[in-house]
């Protein structure tokens, strides 16, 4: 595998991987965040109701205040009929999903607005009920509740009082049906951005990559020229590491190109050096057979001149 395409792939693998650990981050993260703005806003509702009821809702029984249903009754009955259409971003909202139980001060229900189904139940021991009995915060979670069977119903209380004293608990419920709504398509919407951000960053490893080989080509060049015997100046390409690198191939080749003249000059002379040498050896070779004065004679003359 080629350098570039070495560097374009980690550069790839690195922003796939940051990519990914952020979507993770946002599914994991993003629905906790979700509920909680939606319990803030039940805490608010929960509240308004329970001022409204000390208002308006109390009756006297047995010589104390209790919380009475006439109110609630009557604005719940108007809630059924009153027509709803909010356009929130995506969701088109058409009904109120919310629940109100009101309890005395033992826990007993005495408005169920989901149809009184829990009507007279004990909720004393339910979490957000028995918080608020005590003075405490409360408000719990509860999955496969009939507002939301494939989901978590968020539910927060407070405390009716009269006189100063606590006379009852309303507690009111919201699904985090569209809840998750708005966090799955958060997740989309985040996942898009996510693949556009993807496709980005490899067209900008493309480039990176195209910048980082274009030094590299014209030294390839540079090189190839060299070794064909081409006379080439020394590029600038631009990076001084790289400009270094154009500059010791450079002094290579004027390197090899000194060995190279000393190695011919020594095979020449080498070359000259060796006719002489074995007309000499011959002529020695002859005298050394007592040839007459006539050939010693000229053999000791062709001696000489070799010399």
């Amino acid at each position: 595998m080629s350098i570039r395409r070495r560097v374009a792939l980690v550069f790839l693998l690195a922003a796939g991987a940051g990519v990914a650990g952020l979507l993770l981050w946002l599914a994991e993260d993003l629905r906790p965040r979700a509920l909680e703005a939606q319990e803030e806003l039940l805490v608010d509702f929960a509240h308004t109701l329970a001022a409204q009821i000390e208002v308006s809702g109390l009756r006297r029984k047995d010589g104390q205040d209790t919380p009475s249903p006439i109110l609630l009754q009557a604005v719940f009955a108007r809630l059924q009929v009153r027509p709803v259409d909010a356009q929130i971003y995506r969701l088109n909202k058409t009904d109120i999903d919310v629940r109100v139980v009101v309890t005395d001060r033992g826990g007993q229900v005495v408005f169920d607005s989901d149809g009184n189904r829990d009507l007279g139940a004990d909720y004393s021991q339910w979490r957000d009920i028995a918080r608020t009995l005590v003075g405490q915060y409360g408000a719990r979670a509860t999955e496969g509740d009939p507002l939301y069977p494939d989901g978590i119903t968020q539910y927060v209380a407070a405390p009716i009082r009269s006189r100063g004293d606590l006379v009852g608990v309303v507690s009111v419920g919201k699904p985090a049906r569209n809840a998750d709504r708005f966090v799955q398509a958060a997740i989309l919407r985040a996942a898009g951005a996510a693949l556009l951000a993807l496709l980005l960053t490899a067209a900008l490893a493309l480039l990176l990559t195209r910048w980082i080989n274009q030094p590299m080509r014209k030294l390839q060049g540079f090189a190839s020229a060299l070794q064909r015997g081409e006379a080439a100046e020394t590029p600038q390409l631009g990076d001084p590491t790289m400009n270094d690198a154009a500059a010791a191939v450079a002094a290579l080749r004027s390197a090899l190109d000194g060995k190279d003249y000393v190695e011919g000059y020594v095979h020449a002379l080498a070359h000259e050096l060796k006719s002489p040498t074995a007309a000499i050896v011959a002529a020695a070779e002859i005298l050394q057979g007592q040839p007459n004065a006539a050939d010693r004679q000229r053999f000791v003359g062709n001696i000489a001149r070799e010399a």
